[in-house]
């Protein structure tokens, strides 16, 4: 049980499997990617143009990161509300933020008119802290949040903290102070170190059976519209100034007006532009790979789905290390109903020109040891070692940690909507809209996610 996902377990295809590229072709916009980024641009972009749309999957529909992550959803970004403002400005900062939030309401209406059955569970989740010192930052972010219009969260902190009172009126302001029992209770801890927990919207997904259900849906609905190739891998994109190509394994050729890449950005292909400025090395080095090792376990069903994250040291770069738990019901077998516990967190870097296999790519001993040691030390529910589900799954992050989103400034007949950065769900739906804009309109506003 080296690499096994719960959400590919769980999938349940109905449809046919499509077919690879067989022939030369055309449609009107290709979309690169079969994750959650590239079914939610197509979805968008079905329902707000009339374009033909052809989605070209290198895999099968979300069997890459989309299959392979922790399943939360949440709505704020790898960078903090003030590092943006402080590179994009106090508005562009409150836009991208206020961009994000809306995508609940989009989901919302999403399960509405579609009568989604894929489980898409709403809670208020928690991060935990172990010192003032360490949630200073985060707090400092959501100050910010309020000083700018931004509808925020209390900050939870224990009655046992020192410092708190001589903290400025306006980090005050936005905390409150609770017994220290009340903060273990809300972080789901053993460890009585957590003494302060910043409470946030948060969410559980399995996003592979959205995207599975979703696509079904295009496939039934948009029949004279959309078109889904599997098991097509894309070597090369030729940009001209009047269309696109994807030149497909096998010499084939998709042609379109536009092409939308939405990879997890580390990828293999390259990106030719006949009318411009070189594009295909700056592409590369835009976004950097890392895998995440991720393990699951069951319990009895009853308890409230959860999403809660454990701020609780320093990687050797300075940034914040973190484990992270998701529960949600889950279907471990027909008629078999469990709670799926989730926990992530370690990571590794992925080196350019490294290739990274799901099926080959190793679990280390570390990655399961560290998980292992924060669940015995933290819950009292821990499974000693014994996993239903470990798995793996390769990250996009990007240089400046926010999405990139919209047409490339030396070509705009290419267009992106990728960047995993670890929050990728929400961002990705927000990305599909985004495009369908440009798509509909020919242009955007300004905003923090515009490829450079």
């Amino acid at each position: 049980m080296q690499h096994f996902s719960p959400w590919i377990h769980e999938l349940k295809q109905t449809r046919t499997s499509a077919t690879p590229v067989m022939a030369d072709a055309s449609t009107d916009i290709i979309i690169v990617g079969g994750g959650i980024a590239g079914v939610m641009t197509a979805y968008f972009l079905l329902k707000a143009t009339d374009k033909k749309i052809t989605l070209l999957e290198g895999s099968k529909i979300a069997h890459g990161a989309s299959g392979h992550n922790a399943g939360q959803i949440v709505s704020y970004f790898e960078r903090s509300f003030p590092d943006i403002s402080k590179e994009f400005g106090i508005d562009l900062a409150v836009k991208a933020q206020l961009g994000l939030f809306s995508m609940w309401d989009t989901i919302a209406e999403m399960q509405k008119d579609l009568n989604l059955k894929t489980p898409i569970s709403v809670c208020t989740g928690y991060a935990g802290f172990r010192s003032l010192t360490d949630a200073l930052p985060y707090i400092e972010s959501v100050a910010a949040q309020k000083e700018a219009g931004l509808m925020v969260e209390q900050v939870l902190i224990s009655d046992i903290v020192l410092g708190f009172a001589e903290l400025p009126s306006r980090l005050k302001d936005v905390a409150a102070v609770v017994s220290h029992e009340h903060i273990l209770n809300v972080l789901e801890t053993i460890d009585t170190q957590y003494c302060i927990a910043l409470a946030s919207k948060k969410g559980c997904t399995n996003s592979a059976a959205l995207c599975e259900e979703l696509v079904t849906h295009f496939l039934t609905h948009y029949s004279d519209r959309f078109t889904l190739h599997e098991h097509t891998m894309v070597e090369r994109v030729v940009l001209t100034d009047s269309n696109t190509q994807c030149m497909i394994h096998g010499g084939f050729a998709v042609t379109a007006s536009h092409t939308v890449l939405c990879t997890n950005g580390f990828t293999h292909l390259h990106i030719e532009n006949q009318s411009g400025d070189p594009i295909d090395a700056s592409f590369h080095e835009t976004v950097e790979g890392k895998v995440g090792y991720m393990a699951g376990y069951l319990t009895p069903p009853g308890e409230d789905v959860c999403a809660i994250s454990y701020i609780n040291d320093k990687s050797e770069d300075g940034s914040d290390k973190y484990m992270y738990i998701t529960r949600r019901l889950y279907e471990y077998e027909p008629q078999q109903v469990h709670n799926l516990i989730c926990i992530g967190g370690p990571e590794q870097d992925l080196h350019e020109k490294h290739t990274y296999d799901k099926y080959t790519h190793p679990y280390p001993d570390k990655a399961k040891q560290e998980i292992d040691d924060f669940l015995r030390s933290s819950r009292l529910d821990h499974p000693n070692g014994d996993y239903a589900f470990l798995w793996h799954g390769l990250m996009g992050y990007t240089k400046n940690g926010l999405r990139m989103i919209g047409p490339d400034p030396r070509n705009n007949r290419l267009l992106y909507n990728l960047g995993c950065n670890g929050v990728g769900i929400l961002p990705s739906i927000y990305g599909g809209k985004r495009i369908a804009e440009y798509i509909h309109f020919g242009k955007l506003d300004k905003s923090v996610f515009d490829p450079k």
